[in-house]
């Protein structure tokens, strides 16, 4: 029997996003980001992926070193694609990082575009940005998606 799912429950659903570093790290090594992964698929959350992670994930994915891992990375981002939501470049840049420059466009895509939650493994993006809440990967594990 088919369940659908109404416009409340759509919209109640919480919008999450992994950063870059997770996924290399679950095309690497079938461990917990890995399953981090396929439990935010199967689980009742709303995944996002910024074009900016797509454009950093592909560049990085292109290096030698990460050559042999082509076909876990061709098939976890066909997943990630058919069941997440592209979210542009963010149209203003409100945040600004001292810190960690670098993140500042994903920071201020997820806050521009009203996503929850960014999973990471970076101390120093950490914290919350006007209701985006930057929280490591097993903090929101554990908070989530433990049975």
């Amino acid at each position: 029997m088919r369940s659908l799912i109404s416009e409340k429950e759509k919209t109640d659903r919480k919008r999450v996003v992994v950063d870059t570093s997770i996924l290399i790290s679950a095309v690497i090594v079938d461990g917990s980001y890995r399953k981090l992964l396929h439990k935010l698929l199967a689980a009742d959350f709303e995944l996002c992926i910024p074009q900016e992670v797509i454009d950093e994930f592909q560049e990085i994915i292109k290096k030698d070193k990460f050559r042999k891992y082509e076909p876990i990375f061709v098939e976890i981002f066909e997943e990630l694609r058919k069941s997440s939501i592209l979210l542009p470049y963010p149209s203003t840049y409100k945040f600004s990082l001292e810190k960690n420059k670098e993140d500042e466009g994903i920071i201020n895509c997820c806050a521009e575009n009203k996503v929850e939650y960014l999973i990471t493994s970076d101390k120093n993006t950490v914290g919350k940005y006007n209701g985006l809440t930057v929280i490591f990967a097993q903090e929101f594990y554990s908070l989530f998606l433990t049975n």
